[in-house]
Parts: C-alpha cells; sequence; structure tokens
C-alpha cells in the first residue's frame, strides 16, 4: 500500500513460497530484538507453514544475491502483459496458454466422466500439450527479443548502486527494487531466496 511508510529494504517484494502470500514486518527475534519478517498467511491462520526469517538475515542474502546475478549477467526474466489495446496485432501468449489448459482440463473431465476413452484422451492431451509448448517456446522467442541484456544489466547495477548509497532514503531504494523485481520467492526449508 503506498500510502504506508517503507522502513525496510524488501517491503513489499518477498513472498511465501508455500502460499504466494506476502512476508510483513512483525515481531522480533532473539535476545537483540532484532524485526522478522512472516508470511502474513500464516499471521491470519490460512498458511500452514512457517517462513520467519530476521529482516538484517534476508536483506544480506538477497543484496548478496543480486550482485551475483549482475556479475554473471543471469538474470530470469517474467514476461509483461501487454498494454491495453497497444497494439491490436499483439498476441497474448498467456491468455493462449491459458485456453490451451483449460481444453487439457475439460479433456480429462471427458475421460474420468467416461465419455472419451483412453486412446482419445491421450491423443486429445498430446495435441494439446503439444499447443501449449509451441505457445510458451513463441511467448520466450518474443520476450527474447524484446529484452535488451546490456540495459537492463545497466539498469540492476544502478539499483545495485543505490541501495549501497547510505544517504539514500530506505523508501527511495525499495521503489529502485521494485522497477527490476517482480517479486522474491522465500523458501525456509531449503533457504533459498
Amino acid at each position: 500500500k503506498k500510502e504506508q511508510p517503507v522502513d525496510y529494504l524488501l517491503k513489499g517484494l518477498v513472498r511465501c513460497s508455500a502460499c504466494g502470500g506476502t512476508l510483513a514486518a512483525g515481531g522480533s527475534s532473539g535476545k537483540a530484538k532484532v524485526r522478522c519478517l512472516q508470511c502474513c498467511n500464516y499471521s491470519r491462520g490460512s498458511c500452514r507453514t512457517s517462513h520467519s526469517i530476521t529482516i538484517p538475515r534476508i536483506e544480506a542474502a538477497f543484496i548478496e544475491g543480486l550482485k551475483q546475478a549482475l556479475s554473471e549477467k543471469q538474470f530470469t526474466m517474467a514476461p509483461k502483459k501487454p498494454p491495453k489495446q497497444s497494439d491490436p496485432t499483439a498476441i497474448d501468449f498467456d491468455k493462449l496458454i491459458a485456453v490451451e489448459e483449460r481444453r487439457l482440463t475439460r479433456a480429462k473431465e471427458a475421460y474420468l466422466a467416461e465419455i472419451d476413452t483412453i486412446e482419445q484422451y491421450a491423443q486429445n492431451k498430446k495435441e494439446i500439450t503439444a499447443r501449449i509448448d509451441d505457445l510458451k517456446a513463441r511467448r520466450d522467442k518474443d520476450l527474447e527479443k524484446a529484452f535488451d541484456l546490456e540495459a537492463f544489466t545497466k539498469k540492476v547495477s544502478g539499483v545495485v548502486e543505490l541501495i549501497e548509497r547510505e544517504d539514500a532514503t530506505v523508501q527511495a531504494k525499495n521503489e529502485a527494487l521494485h522497477t527490476i523485481i517482480e517479486k522474491i520467492v522465500f523458501e525456509k526449508a531449503k533457504g533459498n531466496l
């Protein structure tokens, strides 16, 4: 929420690997009373997995991982949704993939309801899966065309420089991170970001 003050670097970016909920600042941990992040849904009782981690620990791990990704130029790009009415000839691959996935679900339901035979279901599944794979490949190819690795690397480098500056506010650092990071998924059981 924009009106809430930003009091830590990764506010609004970290997600629970179990339910996808946002990790938010909650209580504190240890004798030093270090603030922690916890899954909002766990706090409300709708997620069964605790993802508690201290803010300094997750921020340090994130910055280290970001610097490593920058040095190796290894980024996981999330496809952007096409803007509304930008190009009437543009193909929304995600929408087409969702349509094919619904067809696959209906084909399975037809088999389970004994409307289709196992052979018919196998053939339908093979054809639909091939279309999904083709659409995903075409989407990824379009994404690669639109993505300029050098320009993005330069942008990430600028954000890293900003978050390391002492004179920059936490809010400015958080806003800068939001320009390059969609989400950070925290897997507590594996200790992964």
